[in-house]
């Protein structure tokens, strides 16, 4: 306080020199906090693709046991993984959809078995950078490992039946024992590129809080 009681002002000259400082530690803090939240969406969305992974896995080997056993077991066992198979592509279209429906998103993931911060978080990440190119290349291997998928559905009720009539025809057990395993095979790539590039974002997120650089999806 000066002696007439007003606050002292601060000097033209040190505000401009320091006003470029704290304004670019303002900057600094911003993108470091939002590089961070970038990081943990694409982890939790990593979180969500293991376990799609791990039921296309489950879903997969079980309907080959059954078409070289036919035990029922592995039917039940296929079936279950199926419906989380068909959680998840409930959820994926109401994602992508027109408009964008977060309440069936909510809920069908989290029957899927993902927690709802990680649904949150994965979810915030699809929003804010559906446009981008990494994203857009997320969603599309998504969308094509749910169309090879779908190739089971036909499968499984063949199959089905097979049994039930007591049919007896191993050529075509082993036509489709072969055709279940070419789809097991073809999903591998797709889900080893989905991996990579949800890595490319965390990569380039973590850098981007380390370093303070640029943000590129």
């Amino acid at each position: 306080m000066t002696e007439t009681g007003t606050p002292p002002s601060i000097p033209p000259t040190l505000l401009s020199v320091t006003w470029p400082f704290v304004a670019g530690f303002l900057a600094i803090v911003t993108v470091g906090v939002f590089s961070l939240e970038i990081l943990m969406a694409a982890r939790s969305f990593s979180y969500g693709e293991n376990l799609w992974a791990k039921n296309q896995k489950s879903a997969t080997f079980q309907l080959l046991r059954y078409a070289q056993t036919g035990d029922p077991l592995a039917l039940q066992r296929h079936d279950a993984a199926m419906d989380i198979h068909q959680h998840f592509r409930k959820g994926h279209a109401a994602a992508v959809g027109a408009p964008y429906q977060s309440a069936i998103v909510l809920e069908e993931f989290s029957k899927a078995g993902m927690p709802p911060e990680d649904i949150e978080k994965a979810a915030w990440l699809h929003q804010t950078f559906r446009h981008t190119e990494m994203v857009r290349k997320i969603l599309s291997l998504w969308s094509e490992g749910e169309a090879v998928m779908a190739r089971l559905e036909p499968l499984r009720a063949e199959l089905a039946a097979y049994y039930q009539q007591n049919r007896d025809d191993s050529r075509r057990l082993a036509e489709i024992a072969a055709e279940i395993d070419e789809i097991d095979r073809s999903l591998e790539p797709k889900e080893f590129e989905f991996s990579l590039t949800l890595g490319a974002v965390a990569y380039d997120a973590d850098g981007n809080r380390t370093h303070s650089a640029p943000l590129v999806l």
